[in-house]
């Protein structure tokens, strides 16, 4: 998945597109119903002088103007706390509330902090998007709306779509072939998989001195068979009624044996355990591994694209590298749903209602059909053309529209096609779009959901002990390189933790 880029979505700038030629559409071109000019204060990443012509367009057709609070992505939650604890907040501020953090936002909202949306029945685009938003109901407070919430994607409101730009294994689809185990749709069941990865270690296909690296990943453990043995393996989960804590599955156990096989007989990378971020992307784009556990999403693929085509000149991107499609030890595909929100939009107390009735018709707007056209594709004639046939071609890829509308409302919109191709090789998009049409075809029975219940439960010991992630992961990598039986090491961590996650327990199945 993209790497998420601000709270605020501002146009990038748009050097050299004035000089086409053709005449383009500015904020001259509309009128503004709204006679008084409100100024709101937000939270940015990027000064407003960079924020182009989408913004000035909507500024002008709104009457509204900006003062900016500055944020970067390092110091964007100490302020949010800053600000909460001061009585400072902007009239608009964006916050990841999440499963961290959510009591944080339940006290801001229980303690008058929070500005209360009002009625949205004169607003009924609002309406029928909160109304079908799953999420959204988690936000409220005793009843009432303190927080809009920025839908994952517009069309996917209940989260029922798997996740199309998540992780999984990308390989040497070449090097199969040389040890004679490619299977023509690269799907490979669990056992296929191993047996591959074997045969890596074995043949030495990279011709490599040092000998070939088999498996390797950017998230340890997680992609070595704990997430496919046991896919809720570091949080809780609903079993017959009760929530269980899924470290103590035996399905786990089993996925810590595997794995710790795999580094004894040298096939799971040796160095999995001390490497560094992107040190195992490395190794695969250096040639000297064989399949890689990474982030199936463009800039990522393209990345490693371009990098592997700078050091190996003699590879054919797109025929020897490419997905691998590996199902789950019980032979079923595994994968995620998406959670269905990204953000909480926040309303200061102090704002008055004539402000909060503008960005009420701003939000509304962005949910008309020029709304959408604008957070898809920006401005005509800046950010894109359109043909006597009334196809569109994208000229400059800009982050587009007014500041907090964008993320607000139309999170995730799917882009055309034809954008992307100005920005990504061929071979990512088509590796890119085979992933995602798999998991979007795929049966998704088995795949990882959010449970939306425990994922914003604010319970004391739960909040104090949660569910021991951090303590269970780094002990977990420790065993996976352990010598012997790594078993009775790991039943011995979770007995010295179970005191307090029954506490855990007790106060979820209350």
């Amino acid at each position: 998945m993209k790497k998420i880029l601000s709270v605020v979505l501002a146009a990038s700038m748009l050097c050299g597109l004035c000089s086409c030629g053709k005449k383009q559409t500015t904020a001259v071109d509309v009128e503004s119903e709204f006679d008084k000019k409100l100024t709101f204060s937000i939270t940015s990443i990027v000064a407003e002088d960079q924020f182009g012509p989408e913004v000035d367009y909507i500024k002008k057709k709104f009457n509204i103007d900006f003062d900016i609070y500055n944020i970067t992505e390092a110091d964007w939650g100490e302020k949010v706390r800053i600000w909460m604890a001061t009585g400072n907040m902007p009239d608009i501020m964006q916050a990841s509330i999440n499963n961290k953090n959510f009591a944080e936002y339940m006290q801001w909202a229980q303690q008058g902090l929070l500005r209360e949306i009002p009625d949205l029945s004169n607003y009924p685009k609002l309406q029928a998007l909160v109304d079908g938003h799953d999420c959204d109901d988690y936000f409220m407070v005793d009843g009432k709306r303190y927080a809009w919430v920025s839908p994952n994607n517009y069309y996917d409101l209940k989260g029922e779509l798997p996740q199309t730009g998540g992780y999984s294994f990308i390989y040497r689809r070449d090097w199969a072939k040389k040890v004679g185990l490619y299977k023509e749709g690269d799907v490979y069941t669990w056992k296929e998989f191993e047996e591959m990865a074997r045969a890596f270690k074995e043949q030495n296909p990279s011709g490599n001195s040092a000998g070939t690296i088999p498996l390797l990943g950017d998230i340890f453990p997680h992609f070595a068979g704990i997430m496919q043995y046991s896919p809720y393996w570091e949080q809780y989960k609903k079993i017959d009624g009760e929530y269980v804590w899924c470290m103590d599955l035996p399905e786990t156990t089993e996925a810590l044996k595997w794995a710790n096989n795999m580094y004894k007989e040298g096939i799971l990378w040796q160095d999995q355990n001390v490497a560094k971020s992107k040190d195992a992307t490395n190794k695969f784009v250096s040639g000297e591994a064989g399949i890689l556990f990474t982030l199936v999403a463009d800039y990522n693929i393209d990345s490693i694209f371009k990098n592997m085509k700078s050091i190996l000149t003699d590879i054919n991107i797109g025929e020897d590298v490419a997905e691998m499609y590996v199902t789950a030890p019980d032979g079923k595909m595994w994968g995620q749903f998406s959670i269905n929100y990204l953000y909480a939009t926040m309303f200061s107390p102090k704002m008055t209602e004539e402000k909060m009735e503008r960005i009420l018709s701003i939000f509304e707007w962005y949910l008309s059909d020029e709304g959408i056209e604008m957070a898809k594709y920006g401005m005509k004639d800046y950010n894109y053309t359109v043909d006597e046939a009334g196809n569109k071609t994208i000229i400059k890829d800009s982050l587009r529209g007014c500041p907090f509308v964008t993320k607000a409302m139309v999170s995730g919109v799917k882009k055309e096609d034809n954008k992307s191709e100005q920005i990504y090789s061929k071979e990512t998009l088509d590796l890119c779009d085979r992933f995602e049409e798999k998991m979007l075809t795929s049966d998704t029975s088995s795949f990882r959901k959010y449970d939306y219940e425990l994922y914003f439960f604010t319970g004391e010991k739960y909040m104090q002990y949660g569910s021991y992630y951090y303590d269970g992961c780094e002990t977990i990598k420790r065993l996976i390189t352990a010598p012997g039986d790594p078993t009775a090491e790991w039943e011995a961590w979770k007995n010295s933790v179970r005191p307090k996650i029954n506490e855990v327990l007790a106060e979820l199945n209350n």
